[in-house]
């Protein structure tokens, strides 16, 4: 065996390893000068260069490993407690648990067959709209109400007069009614103001067409459901301070004002508006944007435009143009709806506008 041999037995891996400890390159290396010129290796001089290289190539793997392992130990990111986050992050991690557990139980009950049940059929948007109605009418029509209390207070202020004490005025509304009246409207106002004028604006001039799609399918539901639930209690607590203060509710004789009456409708249409666009509008309008979307996916480039439409070839598809022009009639009335009840709106808030005392 020549020195070349032995070379390479001492180095199996010197051509393709390039990071070796340095004091066994320098051994190795040394080594490799003293063959030069030697006499071929004997049996036993291979079998202790053997020995040699194997506790060396042992000792540098064993090197490797701890330094690797240091390496990991220093680039893996290590878990704060729970106790050294700030308030802040611990309150995040909270929302964030309760958010999850939330989309995790809404995901179950949408995997329910009852959920398949309301949300496909018709039937439940006829209960939420009678049962609304019948609201109304207990808000608008309290005249059993507004006559046993009259009684009562007719009985109170004779009882009164009869010991000869003044009779106690009648007692004003709670301050949490004028928080939730205020807050409602606020809500309802800045709502409708923000999704009209600037969500919408906004998202279909920065977004593609189709993620400008999927944001508003989110959107519509909870726009309109939050909507006109914010009105029902708008006018439910106007209706409680108008009978506080003795307004149209506050006999049986209904002494209506003009003025009053003016805001009652408003708001009452407000609220049917509201009402109706989320029943039996939007879901219509989802389904038509889903199946849109659908065929503009197999025509490359539609779809991805930002601010602007462009359907390609699509205006050539008979189908697609029927349910286009169907977007856009149930889009167009949604939006009258939605321009409607914000003029209601508005003219409540000038209603309130009038009466504010600074």
């Amino acid at each position: 065996m020549d020195a070349a041999e032995v070379r390479h037995l001492r180095h199996p891996h010197a051509d393709t390893d390039g990071d070796d400890d340095d004091d066994f390159l320098t051994a190795s290396l040394r080594d490799d000068v003293f063959m030069v010129g030697k006499k071929p290796s004997t049996p036993a001089e291979i079998a202790v260069a053997r020995s040699r290289l194997a506790r060396r190539l042992a000792s540098l793997s064993t090197a490797s490993k701890h330094t690797a392992r240091n390496a990991s130990k220093a680039a893996a990111p290590t878990a704060t407690p729970v106790e050294q986050l700030d308030v802040l992050a611990r309150s995040t991690a909270s929302f964030r648990v309760l958010l999850q557990r939330c989309s995790d139980g809404l995901e179950a009950c949408r995997r329910s067959h009852y959920y398949s049940v309301l949300s496909r059929t018709t039937q439940p948007a006829h209960i939420v709209t009678f049962v609304s109605m019948a609201l109304l009418a207990m808000l608008l029509f309290p005249r059993q109400q507004a006559a046993d209390a009259s009684a009562s207070r007719t009985a109170s202020t004779s009882a009164n007069d009869h010991r000869g004490s003044s009779p106690a005025g009648p007692a004003g509304p709670s301050p949490w009614v004028h928080l939730t009246y205020v807050v409602a409207f606020a809500a309802h106002f800045g709502s409708q103001f923000w999704m009209t004028f600037v969500s919408g604006l906004s998202l279909f001039f920065s977004l593609p067409r189709h993620h400008f799609a999927e944001v508003q399918k989110v959107l519509f539901p909870l726009y309109f459901a939050i909507n006109a639930t914010l009105s029902l209690t708008t006018l439910a607590t106007f209706l409680r301070l108008q009978s506080a203060h003795g307004g149209p509710l506050s006999t049986a004789t209904w002494s209506w004002d003009a003025e009053v009456v003016v805001q009652v409708c408003s708001m009452v249409l407000c609220f049917l508006l509201e009402l109706l666009v989320r029943l039996y509008l939007t879901p219509p309008l989802l389904q038509l944007i889903t199946a849109k979307t659908e065929m503009e996916k197999t025509v490359d480039g539609v779809g991805q435009e930002v601010g602007r439409y462009d359907l390609g070839p699509l205006t050539q598809c008979p189908h697609y143009v029927r349910i286009h022009l169907a977007f856009r009639k149930v889009h167009a009335a949604i939006a009258v709806a939605n321009i409607a009840a914000m003029g209601c709106t508005a003219l409540h808030a000038h209603y309130l506008a009038g009466k504010i005392c600074v």
